[in-house]
């Protein structure tokens, strides 16, 4: 005789459920920083007064945030030229590549049933993955993610932004107490 279907709270009671919705949340937190610290850079790079900032890029999709960041980085004024602009535009690729991870992952439908392979069917696809990732495989996109965003973020200084650079040459470097 053939085991029961399981019922939905059958499923969403499996302690494998849990370990992967807190991966794929700690996903979605950890994207959510690199979309701002993106915003933040744009606001920056585009001088955009800080009352209207939201207004302009709360409904832009991060994968056009990057494009518009892509073609500004060109007319950026950096203090290393070489250097940075290319760190900035390789990170900001490896971000959209990263984006793209990301999507896949939380917007599949995941079916976790107790004592069977993990099915992830994900939108582009028609049947589950039969390798859908693990809770480790997701963690690790998770690191990747932290990384680009403290990369970015490192790399995104706001004393490297046009304004500043003007500021900087009118008034001179800032003292450091």
């Amino acid at each position: 005789m053939s085991e029961p279907e399981p019922t939905l709270k059958d499923l969403l009671s499996n302690p494998l459920q849990t370990q992967y919705e807190e991966v794929l949340g700690r996903l979605a937190i950890r994207f959510s920083l690199l979309h701002v610290i993106l915003e933040h850079f744009a606001w920056t790079t585009w001088g955009l007064h800080q009352e209207f900032t939201h207004i302009l890029t709360k409904d832009l999709p991060f994968s056009r945030l990057i494009e518009m960041l892509l073609d500004s980085i060109k007319e950026l004024e950096l203090e290393d030229e070489e250097h940075d602009r290319d760190a900035i535009i390789d990170a900001l690729k490896k971000a959209k590549r990263l984006a793209q991870q990301r999507n896949d992952l939380l917007h599949a439908l995941w079916i976790i049933p107790k004592g069977k392979p993990v099915l992830c069917i994900r939108r582009r696809q028609k049947d589950a993955d039969p390798n859908a990732p693990t809770v480790e495989e997701i963690d690790r996109l998770c690191a990747a993610i932290t990384e680009i965003a403290l990369a970015l973020h490192d790399l995104t200084n706001p004393l490297r932004t046009p304004i500043a650079l003007a500021q900087k040459k009118k008034y001179g470097s800032p003292r450091r107490a």
